[in-house]
Order: C-alpha cells, then sequence, then structure tokens
C-alpha cells in the first residue's frame, strides 16, 4: 500500500510540472486585456488612423515623407520607406509574435498621444547580443503628428535599461583603468615681473610735487624735548627725641 500511495504522489507532482510548462507559455502568448483609458474623441479620423497602425502596423498611414525619431537610430528617419524599416527592424525584427496592447491614448487636434506595451518574443538579435528567446512586455510611448489623414511624425519612447533587463542581458560596463604613462619632470624658474623687479625711478607728477613741496621734508622737524617729572624726594627722618620722666621724689622744696 505504501509503494502504490507513494507512486501516486509521484505521478501528481509530474502532472503538475507538464502543467505548468505547457500552460504558463501560453499565458504569456496571451497578454492580459487592459481596457484602455482614451482621453479625447478615439473615433476622429486622426485617432483612428494611429489605433489602425498600432493594430495592424500598416506603413501606408505615413505620409511619404514622414519623420521617425526613436532610441533605434540616433539620426531621424525621412521618409516613409525609412520609417517602415526602423519600425520594422523592431516589430518584426528584435521581437516576433508581436502584440500592442493600448493603456492610454490622449486624442486632440492633429496630434495622438498613446502609452502602449509591446508584447514579443526576441527572436532576433539586439545591439550586439544573441537573441534570448525571451517573452518581453515592454511600457512605450508614440507621439503621433498628422498631416492631411496621415501620421506626419512619430517619436517613439522607451527605456532602454528596462528592455536590457527584460531580455536578461548582463551590458554593466567594465572598467578598464587608463594605460600608465611617463612621468614628465616639471622645472620651475622664478617668477619675474618685468619693470617690478628694478626699482621705481619714475619722476613724481605735477600735483605731487606742489603738494610735497608745502610740506617740510621728512627727518627735518626738531627733536621734542620730552622732561621727564622727577619724583619728590623725602628727607630722612631725624632721631625721635624722648623726654625722660623726673625721678619721683627728688624735686627741691623752697620755701
Amino acid at each position: 500500500m505504501a509503494f502504490v500511495a507513494g507512486a501516486v504522489s509521484l505521478v501528481t507532482v509530474l502532472t503538475m510540472i507538464m502543467l505548468a510548462v505547457t500552460v504558463v507559455p501560453s499565458l504569456a502568448q496571451q497578454p492580459l486585456t487592459i481596457t484602455p483609458t482614451y482621453v479625447g474623441t478615439a473615433t476622429n479620423p486622426d485617432s483612428v488612423v494611429v489605433l489602425n497602425f498600432l493594430q495592424t502596423r500598416d506603413y501606408n498611414a505615413f505620409n511619404p515623407n514622414a519623420e521617425l525619431t526613436s532610441p533605434l537610430q540616433a539620426d531621424t528617419a525621412l521618409g516613409r520607406d525609412a520609417v517602415a524599416a526602423q519600425l520594422n527592424s523592431l516589430f518584426n525584427g528584435i521581437f516576433t509574435n508581436v502584440q500592442i496592447e493600448v493603456t492610454h491614448a490622449y486624442f486632440m487636434d492633429g496630434t495622438v498621444v498613446v502609452e502602449f506595451i509591446l508584447h514579443g518574443v526576441n527572436t532576433g538579435p539586439f545591439l550586439t547580443y544573441l537573441p534570448t528567446n525571451a517573452q518581453v512586455s515592454l511600457p512605450m510611448v508614440g507621439v503621433f503628428e498628422l498631416e492631411n489623414g496621415l501620421i506626419q511624425r512619430l517619436r517613439l519612447y522607451f527605456d532602454y535599461q528596462t528592455l536590457v533587463h527584460l531580455l536578461g542581458l548582463d551590458v554593466t560596463p567594465t572598467y578598464v583603468p587608463p594605460a600608465a604613462t611617463a612621468t614628465s619632470t616639471f622645472t620651475s624658474t622664478p617668477f619675474s615681473t618685468p619693470g617690478l623687479d628694478q626699482p621705481l625711478t619714475a619722476e613724481p607728477t605735477e600735483a605731487a610735487t606742489e603738494v610735497m613741496g608745502t610740506e617740510e621734508p621728512m627727518g627735518t622737524e626738531e627733536p621734542v624735548m620730552t622732561v621727564e617729572p622727577s619724583m619728590p624726594t623725602e628727607e630722612a627722618p631725624g632721631p625721635i627725641m624722648t623726654e625722660e620722666p623726673a625721678p619721683v621724689g627728688t624735686a627741691e622744696v623752697t620755701s
């Protein structure tokens, strides 16, 4: 009986592991549906163009002379073909099985700002790194400017550091100390200012001469005699005279 119970528990554990392996990836490929928050009118023509593009990635939604600015490239992509090539490297290059999930959208006259999450699988190289096959949900923001009913400019934003973290890449820069350089010898010389090393010989100006002429030159004044007060001297006290008392009984009696 104990053997049968142990075998049943083992089968139960193996079944749970198999379910985890098969069910979890399927859940990752089906992102949770988020009800988007719209600010403005989502049914005006410009809004419809932008929302449709995010779902279909049909680059005919751009004008022939459209522009794209994004972290994917330092320079601005000019023209519909250049825009399509750059966005395609993201939606069908770095990632595949891409789904766009809009979370917030702000509709204004001629401008649509969309916050969305890019869900996809990393099956293409990123920078200099090989694909990791990681499931990625990358937050992004797109600012769309429309002219004549088509997208004229798109400014796309996402955080590179977040993407690196989601892909599980280690791109921490390694510090390399600079190469040692030869020690140079510095010889200092005494500081010298031209004209200040010699005594001044310039003649006094006319104004200074007139002022100086009204004063007596220094060193010709008669010295002032100062008399120190003398301390009074006291005469030495003389001898103290004392009177001797007359002897008792010796006075003469006169008749």
